[in-house]
């Protein structure tokens, strides 16, 4: 039984950290750097961003953070909260149509 309760609590701590950590002003755009492609917009899946003045701009409060605008960006000007230094990975295995 007290294994179920640890279980939970941290099936709980995992949640709620999840949650936090979520926010999409925790992106960061290279302005300089950006080529106004719209990759990240386009791929999106909660529609999180939108083109303005032919660069993105997070307009949800919240993402999946699943990172694909970041991962897609081709001239690498996307970063979450200055800890994303590990580089790029795209699955070749997977397009934009999927």
């Amino acid at each position: 039984m007290a294994t179920a309760k640890v279980h939970d609590c941290m099936a709980a701590a995992a949640k709620a950290y999840y949650h936090s950590i979520r926010k999409t002003k925790k992106f960061r755009l290279d302005r300089e750097k950006c080529i106004g492609c719209g990759l990240c917009a386009r791929q999106c899946p909660l529609d999180a961003i939108v083109m303005q003045e032919g660069k993105p701009k997070w307009v949800k409060e919240k993402c999946t953070l699943c990172l694909g605008c970041f991962h897609r960006c081709p001239a690498a000007a996307i970063d979450y909260d200055g800890g994303l230094c590990n580089g790029q990975y795209v699955n070749r295995h997977v397009t934009l149509d999927d």
